[in-house]
């Protein structure tokens, strides 16, 4: 696999590719804070930066300098984290979405991010009512409008 999805599919198939750019994006990291955050041996450290390098994402500084993540670097990890916000929230609601009105959203499921999903259980059949009874106890406010 080459081009964007080979670059895509190299980078996720490793949680500590990922992490090293999360941790660069949030600033920069000199060597050794970079290894003891990852958890990895010095040569699979050296192999991951000299790729995350090769592809254009981090700048390689030496051991006592920090090394930075390149504007590149910064597109491609804000794209990931959203993509992996956008798959988390569709794991939580695939158990659910049988339940939601789809045809009439009007809105894009991600404000559901998070949410709470509340289902029945075979030893609490009534905990979504219950979850409903405790929230509107709770709340200030609960607008009501009339079916005509």
């Amino acid at each position: 696999m080459s081009g964007p999805l080979g670059d895509l599919d190299w980078l996720t198939r490793s949680e500590n590719r990922v992490t090293v750019l999360e941790l660069l994006a949030a600033e920069p990291r000199e060597y050794a804070e970079l290894q003891d955050a990852i958890g990895v041996s010095r040569v699979t450290m050296n192999r991951m930066l000299d790729d995350l390098e090769e592809h254009g994402w981090l700048v390689r500084a030496s051991r006592t300098e920090e090394h930075r993540i390149t504007p590149c670097g910064r597109l491609v990890i804000d794209e990931i984290a959203e993509a992996l916000d956008a798959v988390a929230t569709a794991r939580k609601l695939r158990d659910v979405q049988q339940y939601l009105p789809v045809e009439s959203f009007d809105f894009d499921l991600r404000q559901l991010e998070n949410a709470e999903v509340v289902t029945p259980t075979r030893t609490n059949t009534v905990a979504p009512l219950k979850s409903s009874a405790d929230l509107a106890l709770d709340a200030d406010y609960i607008p009501f409008s009339s079916c005509s």
